[in-house]
């Protein structure tokens, strides 16, 4: 943040150093006061010419104090301490400033930036708001409010305030693409495809909106587009992997697969190569269908067993022994959970939910031929799951437990399939079972008070589970969501709303459901404006929650129960 100092110590310093304001008059204590506040002035600008910027500061701050009424003094005090970054007393210099004068834009500016730099967010966007109201078309309080909102999670906001500064300012590339980037977070892609689309037209060379703009078009379905983006990309950026790994991913999209295992091949002939490109290379082999040639599949050391079991498939689809290798995977070491969170789950969100069918189906025609291995029924059940086949998969993960016993992830699972299902007892008893495998997993501890909670059950002991995941992962913005909500369970409305407001701020993005909880933590706490307020939020947020409407309607002012 240093150039908002830099520009902020300019444009004070130089040209907002009066206002106009003058000490009251008609005391000759007064003017030896001022008499004395020269002094001290002077000797504090000689102070700083000898580079003495400790006593050139006490020589302004007691030149301040002797004529509290002279901006100039109070300007040149709260210069030198946002310089020196002792953000506490120039926020008392910019406090007195701004009383002394209420009207002046400028210095709300500063106190917002200082408040800013104390990390007291509430109160630097309110000062921000104060800004623009007194002058709307100031385009640096409203990048500076879009800086608070985007740092508080407040991504609604930052759509509202980035489309404010470019009808101020509408020939803006940077403020296009920053205007798309919060919509992506919003999950709104037509209108963030909008925004980069213009943006670029506005400024070809923002290459950074050219790459979103590539991903954008892979969702919807628009991959020609997509990979030429992509490919005018890396003719700026030639060292850019991802974006050789998302043009292969829109032409397997499209049934293109020698293309998208030809961009696979580039990379792990590079020396930029990751288990990953091994992976993903491999499973576009096995989705192309033929024979695989020796050597084309490589297990990976970082992904042992997702590995052996994908190069197991391939000596199946070139007609070689692969049985033998399936169920010795049981015994390679690793960890599944990881591979699969990791590696398998990437392969679907790349290729889509109709590849993880195909990996789901190949793997399921092998366990039907007779092929027994916990491990290869486990990759069999998360490739369901990332298909959102739920049904499916829960059916699976309930048939290993039976089968092998169980273990922490075999019921953390199988009660992620039962929430999904409506299953509240399954999702509950699975929970518990994972427990008692690992009685201190946050994640677990979590899930669970948030389920008994969300049920309105057990209050006491939802309270319990999740403060000893707090324990674990004290800033965790699930877990403070979780505890907020216990607290509205007990109708504790403030401290509901000041965790799940901590939630909001911890999180990588905004929330849908986190704001609809906010907004029944304020009901709760007797602030019906600010719970429609958030409610409105949720609904930009995501359009089909359900219920929030109604509560909007029921809360609006006027309306009667």
């Amino acid at each position: 943040m240093k150039w908002m100092g830099l520009w902020l110590g300019g444009a004070l310093l130089a040209g907002c150093a009066t206002t106009g304001q003058t000490a009251p008059s008609g005391a000759g204590a007064a003017n030896d006061a001022q008499a004395k506040a020269m002094g001290r002035y002077l000797s504090s600008v000689v102070h700083q010419k000898l580079g003495q910027v400790p006593m050139a500061i006490e020589d302004l701050r007691a030149a301040a104090d002797l004529a509290p009424y002279s901006d100039r003094l109070v300007m040149q005090l709260l210069g030198a301490y946002y310089l020196n970054e002792d953000y506490a007393n120039a926020a008392t210099m910019a406090e007195r400033a701004v009383a002394n004068d209420p009207k002046n834009v400028v210095l709300h500016v500063w106190l917002g930036r200082i408040y800013y730099q104390l990390k007291r967010f509430d109160d630097a966007a309110e000062v921000f708001r104060k800004a623009v109201a007194m002058d709307p078309d100031n385009s640096v309080a409203y990048e500076a409010l879009a800086q608070i909102e985007e740092e508080t999670n407040d991504l609604v906001g930052a759509v509202d305030t980035y489309k404010r500064l470019i009808e101020i300012t509408p020939n803006n590339a940077f403020l296009y693409y920053r205007l798309g980037a919060s919509l992506v977070q919003t999950d709104d892609p037509s209108g963030a495809r909008a925004a980069l689309e213009k943006a670029l037209e506005l400024n070809a060379a923002l290459t950074p909106a050219r790459y979103m703009l590539g991903l954008i078009y892979i969702e919807d379905g628009d991959y020609d587009a997509a990979v030429e983006q992509l490919d005018r990309f890396l003719k700026e950026n030639p060292g850019h992997v991802q974006s050789q790994v998302n043009i292969a991913a829109a032409r397997a999209r499209q049934g293109r697969y020698d293309e998208a295992i030809e961009r696979l091949t580039r990379i792990i002939e590079s020396t930029e190569v990751k288990a990953e490109h091994h992976l993903l290379r491999t499973a576009l082999l096995l989705r192309r269908g033929g024979r695989i040639e020796a050597g084309q599949s490589v297990a990976p050391n970082d992904a042992p067993l997702l590995g052996s079991l994908l190069n197991a498939l391939a000596r199946k689809a070139s007609g070689e022994l692969y049985r033998a290798p399936l169920e010795r995977l049981d015994t390679v070491e690793g960890d599944l959970d990881a591979e699969c969170n990791e590696y398998l789950n990437r392969m679907v969100s790349l290729f889509g939910k109709e590849f993880g069918e195909f990996i789901a189906s190949e793997i399921g025609a092998v366990l039907k031929e007779g092929v027994k291995s916990k491990s290869v029924e486990i990759i069999h059940a998360r490739a369901l799951m990332a298909s959102q086949r739920h049904e499916e998969a829960a059916t699976a993960l309930k048939g290993t437990i039976e089968r092998f016993g169980g273990d922490k992830w075999l019921h953390y699972y199988l009660a992620t399939m039962y929430e999904e299902l409506d299953n509240a007892a399954g999702t509950e008893e699975n929970l518990r079972a994972a427990l008692t495998f690992d009685t201190n997993d946050a994640d677990i501890l979590n899930f669970l008070g948030y389920h008994l909670a969300d049920k309105n059950k057990n209050i006491s002991e939802a309270k319990t589970l999740i403060e000893r995941a707090l324990q674990i992962d004290p800033e965790n913005g699930f877990y403070l969501d979780s505890l907020g909500w216990v607290y509205y369970r007990m109708g504790r409305g403030a401290e509901a709303v000041d965790h799940i407001r901590r939630a909001i701020r911890a999180m990588n993005t905004d929330d849908a459901v986190l704001r609809d909880h906010l907004g029944d933590a304020y009901l709760l706490d007797g602030d019906a404006a600010a719970a429609i307020h958030e409610w409105q939020r949720a609904l930009r947020l995501d359009p089909k929650i359900e219920g929030v409407e109604e509560k909007i309607k029921k809360n609006l002012p006027g309306v009667s129960e």
